[in-house]
């Protein structure tokens, strides 16, 4: 699933389509677009500039001219290619909009897990998400405020995406190994020097991510199949009973609701 890396990666990519008119929007599969009607749909973008392309947490947000945002969430094979009229579709093409500057952005998906939701304003979309804070916005005492309320262990806190938005299983893993923070520990039981280490470790592990272009271990494609490289930079993830990097002990893989969580039970208390 995309992380807040990833789908920032993504934004990044799609910034040739800004200032683009949508000139004609093709809908091949409608379960993309959920209850939303495909005629709807297509009215609603259908000669309308595309006036930037952002991130909120997982979300790519597409805002129109008209003030309506297209709000997209890539699931697990979800991904954009930027391509020419005359070019053959492959079978995973799920919504096509034709630019006009004579380019195509079709939104691919092979598993069709990915949806495309439509939303009046950019506060609309706000309101309905109930999204937390942004990881890379929130400030420190904000964020050592949030965590004295909790009694979550930090791990499934740092994934509860009404706390901060866009981390999700790898990141919280790489993030709590950097800060030297378990992942059983108590959300409140943090010390004000261990928030700090969190704090900047957030920072870190996610702005070297977003320069990586993401992780791609399986699936994920950013733009035009472009893929990240975090995942030559991964301290713990996936390294079940390999050696620490630090301390060469053998790594740990627990179940916390239901995710897997991987450690070191030296560096990390």
């Amino acid at each position: 699933m995309p992380e807040l890396p990833e789908v920032q990666s993504v934004a990044n990519g799609l910034q040739t389509v800004v200032g683009q008119t949508i000139c004609q929007v093709n809908v091949l599969r409608q379960r993309p677009l959920g209850k939303l009607g495909v005629d709807e749909f297509c009215h609603a973008l259908e000669g309308k500039r595309i006036v930037c392309v952002s991130r909120r947490a997982k979300y790519l947000l597409f805002k129109l001219s008209s003030q309506n945002v297209m709000a997209v969430h890539l699931r697990m094979t979800g991904k954009f290619v930027l391509s020419n009229p005359q070019d053959s579709l492959d079978a995973w093409t799920r919504l096509q909009l034709m630019l006009d500057n004579q380019r195509v952005l079709n939104f691919h998906d092979k598993r069709c897990l990915g949806t495309v939701e439509l939303f009046d304003s950019m506060n609309h979309f706000e309101q309905q998400k109930r999204l937390g804070m942004e990881p890379l916005q929130v400030q420190e005492k904000e964020l050592q405020q949030l965590l004295a309320k909790s009694t979550t262990p930090i791990k499934p806190w740092l994934l509860d995406q009404t706390k901060l938005t866009g981390v999700g299983n790898i990141y919280a893993s790489e993030i709590l190994f950097q800060a030297k923070i378990s992942p059983l520990r108590q959300a409140k039981s943090l010390q004000k020097d261990q928030v700090h280490a969190l704090f900047q470790s957030i920072h870190h592990i996610l702005n070297h991510a977003i320069e990586c272009n993401g992780t791609s271990i399986a699936d994920f494609r950013g733009v035009d199949e472009k893929t990240g490289a975090f995942q030559n930079f991964l301290k713990v993830y996936g390294r079940k009973d390999q050696p620490c990097q630090v301390c060469q002990m053998p790594l740990i893989c627990i179940r916390q609701q239901q995710r897997s969580s991987f450690y070191c039970s030296t560096c990390q208390s």
